[in-house]
C-alpha cells in the first residue's frame, strides 16, 4: 500500500493512500467470497453455490463496492502512521480512482488543534488584597439568624419579607388561562418569584381577605402570554412572618460549627469563611486574566468542525435544562428573544473560548512536564477520606470509576497552580498556594457521603 501527502494546513491534511496488486486482488476475493454467501442458485442451499456459478448472479460493481468499504479503514490508517498526520476526524473521503487493478482514495482529515504558546512567564501580576469589614460578617450573621426563623402567624396585613398563604386563579379577557392557578401556595413577598407587580399588590392583604392582582406580562415570555394582561383572583388564607432567634451564646453553640461556643466565636469563624471564600475568588479572578493575556499572546489553530462539536454539546446540555424546567426549546427561544442562529453563534463563540483555554492550559503542562504523582494522588483520597471519616480503601472503591477524572482534574489544577506562581510577583506568591481547588473534587466528594 502507497501513500502520499497531497495539502496540509493549520486545520486539514488531504492524503492519498493507493492499494493495488495482490493486496487488492485479495480484498476483492473475500469481497466475492462474503457476497455469495448471502446469493441464492437455484438447486442448492443458500450460500453454498460454487463461488463461480455464484459470482454470475452478483454485479461486479457490488463486489468492487464490498471491497472498498473493506479497505477504506487500513488504507486511512496507513496514510495517517505514514504521512505523520495530526488525525482528529475525517472530514471527506473520496474515491478517485477504482478498477480491478486497484484503488486510489483521498482522505480529507480534520487536524488536532494546534498551539504556539506566547509568553506564559512572567507576566508580573498581583493577587487582589482581600479585607472583611465588620458590616460583612453582621450581614452573613443576619442571613444564618434568618434561616433558623420560625414562621409564625400574624394578625396584621402582610408586608415585603412575609409569607402569603393563598389560592389564585388566573384571567386573560376573562378566561381562565392553563397554568395560572393554584391552591395554598406560599409566596414569600420580595423573593420576585412572580411577574414583575403581582407580589407588591399583595402588600398589606390580611387573613380571610381576597384580593384582584392585575398584571401584565413581559414581552419575553411564552408566545401564548407575551405582553398581555391579566388578572388574578386571590384568595388569602393566613400571614406568616419570620420569628429570629436571639443572637447569644446559645444561638451560636447551636449552629454546631468546630470550635464556635459563644457569639465573638461565631464572629471570627465568619470572618475566616468570608475571608476565604474572597481570596477563592481574587484567585480566580487572578488566574481567569492571566490565562486571557496567555491565550491572546498564543497562536491557536481549531478546525470549525472541532467547535462546532463543542457548540453542538453544550446545546444538548441547555436543551436538557429547558427540559427540566418544564419550558419547550421553542418557548425558551421566545423569551431570551433570540433565534436558532443566533443561539448557535454565541456557543461557537463560548466553545472556541473554553477549547483555546483548555489546549493552552494543556500544553503548558506538557512543556513544562508536569504531572501528578503517586502520592499527590493517594493524598487526594487520604483527604476525602478523613474529611468523611472512611477508610482509604473504601474511598478509592466509590471513586473506582472516575479515578481517571480525578487524575486529569489533579494534573489541570496543578498546571493551573503553575501558571498562578509563573507569573505573580514574588511578594503575592504566599497568598496563591491555595489559588485552584480542583473544579471537580467538590463533585466527587460529594459521593463519599
Amino acid at each position: 500500500m502507497a501513500t502520499k501527502l497531497l495539502k496540509k494546513d493549520a486545520n486539514y491534511t488531504e492524503v492519498l493512500s493507493t492499494l493495488d496488486g495482490d493486496a487488492w486482488k485479495s480484498k476483492q476475493d473475500k469481497a466475492l467470497a462474503k457476497l455469495a454467501g448471502k446469493v441464492k442458485v437455484q438447486g442448492f442451499r443458500d450460500g453454498k453455490a460454487p463461488l463461480e456459478l455464484a459470482k454470475q448472479h452478483i454485479n461486479p460493481m457490488d463486489i468492487i463496492n464490498e471491497a472498498i468499504n473493506a479497505s477504506l479503514d487500513e488504507m486511512l490508517q496507513a496514510a495517517v502512521t505514514e504521512q505523520k498526520v495530526p488525525f482528529y476526524s475525517v472530514k471527506e473521503t473520496k474515491v478517485t480512482k477504482v478498477d480491478e487493478n486497484g484503488l486510489e482514495v483521498s482522505f480529507t482529515v480534520v487536524n488536532i488543534p494546534s498551539v504556539t504558546l506566547g509568553k506564559y512567564k512572567g507576566l508580573d501580576k498581583k493577587l487582589e488584597k482581600v479585607t472583611v469589614k465588620a458590616e460583612e460578617i453582621d450581614h452573613e450573621i443576619s442571613h444564618l439568624l434568618d434561616s433558623e426563623a420560625e414562621l409564625v402567624l400574624k394578625e396584621t396585613p402582610a408586608e415585603m419579607g412575609d409569607t402569603v398563604c393563598f389560592d389564585f386563579k388566573g384571567y386573560i379577557d376573562g378566561k381562565e388561562f392553563d397554568g395560572g392557578s393554584a391552591e395554598n401556595y406560599e409566596l414569600v413577598l420580595g423573593s420576585n418569584q412572580f411577574i414583575p407587580g403581582f407580589e407588591e399588590q399583595l402588600v398589606g392583604a390580611t387573613s380571610n381577605s381576597k384580593i384582584d392582582v392585575n398584571v401584565t406580562f413581559p414581552e419575553q415570555y411564552v408566545k401564548e402570554l407575551a405582553g398581555k394582561a391579566a388578572k388574578f383572583v386571590c384568595l388569602v388564607h393566613e400571614i406568616k412572618t419570620k420569628k429570629l432567634p436571639e443572637l447569644n451564646d446559645e444561638f451560636a453553640t447551636s449552629l454546631g460549627y468546630e470550635n464556635v461556643k459563644t457569639v465573638e466565636d461565631l464572629k471570627k469563624f465568619e470572618e475566616t469563611k468570608i475571608s476565604e471564600s474572597k481570596t477563592a475568588k481574587a484567585n480566580e479572578t487572578l488566574f481567569t486574566g492571566i490565562l486571557a493575556d496567555i491565550v491572546k499572546d498564543s497562536q491557536i489553530e481549531i478546525a470549525p468542525e472541532i467547535i462546532d462539536q463543542e457548540a453542538t454539546s453544550m446545546k444538548d446540555g441547555l436543551l436538557k435544562q429547558i427540559e427540566q424546567s418544564g419550558l419547550t426549546y421553542e418557548q425558551y427561544k421566545e423569551m431570551i428573544g433570540l433565534d436558532e442562529t443566533k443561539i448557535m453563534e454565541q456557543y461557537r463563540e463560548e466553545a472556541k473560548k473554553r477549547l483555546s483555554e483548555y489546549l493552552v492550559i494543556m500544553t503548558i503542562g506538557q512543556v513544562e512536564k508536569l504531572a501528578v504523582s503517586e502520592e499527590e494522588l493517594e493524598k487526594y483520597y487520604n483527604d476525602v477520606a478523613a474529611q468523611y471519616n472512611m477508610e482509604v480503601s473504601k474511598v478509592k472503591e466509590i471513586f473506582a470509576k472516575n479515578a481517571d477524572r480525578i487524575a486529569q482534574n489533579l494534573y489541570q489544577n496543578k498546571v493551573e497552580r503553575f501558571i498562578i506562581d509563573a507569573n505573580v510577583k514574588v511578594a503575592a506568591k504566599k497568598t496563591t498556594k491555595k489559588a485552584a481547588e480542583p473544579k471537580e473534587e467538590k463533585v466527587e466528594k460529594e459521593e463519599a457521603k
